[in-house]
């Protein structure tokens, strides 16, 4: 244990590169707080809102307007179902089929 603190007492050159070592972790620390408050800072930076644009917010987000806003689609979707009973109706089919023999109405020659 003596001859480390000798070596230390000795010279110098260790304890100076203890030192800076030391103060290099210090600064490393200390730039990593100054960051983490600076992201912080601009992550919580927010622009004001004006009451309007509160009020817009909260509707928007509002789960039960939401809720209100698909049952009244259901309930349009059901009255287009219900008029649909009055509207006439239009059936489309096609057949078609290969004849062995052409009957255009012309004989053969």
């Amino acid at each position: 244990m003596e001859y480390v603190w000798k070596r230390l007492d000795d010279g110098g050159v260790t304890k100076k590169a203890r030192n800076r070592k030391i103060t290099f972790f210090i600064i490393y620390i200390l730039l990593i707080f100054v960051l983490t408050l600076a992201v912080a800072v601009y992550s919580y930076a927010a622009k004001s809102l004006t009451l309007e644009d509160a009020v817009e917010m909260a509707q928007r987000n509002n789960p039960r307007i939401k809720t209100s806003d698909d049952q009244v689609e259901d309930a349009d979707s059901g009255v287009l179902r219900c008029a649909s009973v009055l509207l006439p109706k239009v059936t489309l089919s096609e057949s078609w089929s290969k004849a062995a023999t052409h009957s255009w109405g012309l004989a053969p020659t």
